[in-house]
């Protein structure tokens, strides 16, 4: 796509660089273009409801984690857990479980799926996370926490 970007720029400039409103003799123009775009590499179609979505989602949920955007990850929740408590009340809860962490490292996943529910394990990188197996919906397009 970026290719015929291009191709259709050096065009414009060539017909615009060679029409002119004088009627004298004409100048041989030179015109130098340099390309510098690639072309994009085809975009891979990952269905939504894969495990590869999943694991997509788990990845931008613990960026959150890392970065201590607790409530952040409100929105990772599924609508019923979000109607058990607000943004701020979770989001300071978080903060008060996580205290003292270290996410600094990867964590590790095992993920098994069950059509539109998986159970999730994590591992986390400072070894203090209970390994307990959490349910991940996938629900309106999305995948989302539903262990509440």
């Amino acid at each position: 796509m970026n290719i015929i970007k291009a191709a259709v720029a050096v065009a414009i400039v060539m017909i615009a660089g060679g029409c002119s409103s004088d009627s004298g003799a004409s100048t041989p123009q030179t015109v130098t273009v340099e390309a510098t775009t690639q072309a994009a590499a085809p975009a891979e179609s990952v269905d939504p409801a894969s495990e590869a979505a999943l694991q997509a989602t788990l990845d931008a949920e613990y960026k959150l984690i890392q970065a201590a955007d607790w409530a952040g990850t409100f929105d990772n929740l599924s609508p019923r857990c979000q109607l058990q408590g607000n943004r701020e009340d979770y989001a300071n809860s978080l903060e008060a479980a996580y205290e003292g962490r270290d996410f600094s490292g990867p964590q590790q996943t095992l993920i098994t799926m069950n059509g539109p529910v998986a159970t999730v394990v994590f591992k986390s990188y400072d070894g203090k996370g209970k390994m307990q197996p959490s349910t991940w919906t996938f629900m309106n397009g999305k995948w989302v926490f539903d262990s509440c």
